[in-house]
């Protein structure tokens, strides 16, 4: 298993870059970036087509023009997000990397304890994820287990409400605040929540809408549920 990741874009590398518990190995940065951020005196100036063959020509990859090798970050437990009853996210099965990016922006932004994945059938933590969470990465706790429902159930030993997000039940979110501290739980993208996952939580709830639309993307629900969980707390 690779000990570094390839992070790029302006935002996540200059987090990264700003991460005490990473070491930087390798920078490579346009010149035209590196006269517009802080970068190690060691940062070498290239031009756009190296960099895109760093990362292997993909299409799909922006760079915004520089990349870096660093260190992973560490591992954490379910133990290392429980100590301050911050809201916690649980992620199941969620293996869009583009989604995960953008739940860790939500998390951050709503102070949110961390996040916690399977070990399994979870996005690498760098590349697309690191993009997609604009620097949010460096600052939200991940935590990685082997079974969700085991976990759901250490966290409500640990005095947390599980609540799931479930778009066929009944209830909604209006008085989701007064499940404090909370676990949200989000599946994935057209399957939801696995069955035994979901008996695992507390309660369901869904985000009403109109009735022609049937779901949300993932990190646009995660999102609007914790604003609502901060809202009504």
């Amino acid at each position: 298993m690779p000990k570094t990741v390839l992070i790029w874009g302006k935002h996540a590398v200059g987090a990264a870059l700003n991460n005490k518990q990473r070491d930087c190995y390798k920078i490579l940065a346009t010149k035209n970036v590196a006269q517009n951020m802080a970068l190690p005196k060691n940062a070498q100036i290239t031009d756009a087509k190296q960099i895109d063959k760093l990362l292997g020509n993909r299409s799909d990859i922006v760079h915004q023009g520089i990349v870096g090798e660093f260190t992973k970050l560490p591992s954490y437990s379910v133990d290392d997000l429980v100590g301050n009853k911050h809201n916690i996210i649980v992620l199941d099965q969620i293996t869009d990397p583009h989604n995960v990016g953008a739940i860790l922006r939500t998390a951050n932004a709503f102070n949110f304890a961390g996040i916690i994945m399977l070990d399994k059938n979870s996005p690498p933590e760098g590349g697309v994820m690191a993009k997609s969470a604009s620097g949010a990465l460096e600052h939200v706790k991940i935590a990685h287990v082997n079974n969700i429902s085991n976990a759901l159930q250490d966290l409500k030993t640990a005095g947390y409400w599980c609540v799931g997000m479930d778009s066929h039940t009944s209830q909604t979110i209006d008085d989701i605040g007064k499940y404090t501290p909370c676990v949200l739980v989000m599946g994935a993208e057209g399957r939801g929540l696995r069955k035994l996952v979901a008996q695992n939580c507390d309660i369901l709830l869904k985000i009403p809408m109109n009735s022609q639309q049937e779901s949300l993307n993932v990190s646009n629900a995660a999102a609007i549920a914790c604003y609502e969980l901060g809202k009504n707390a």
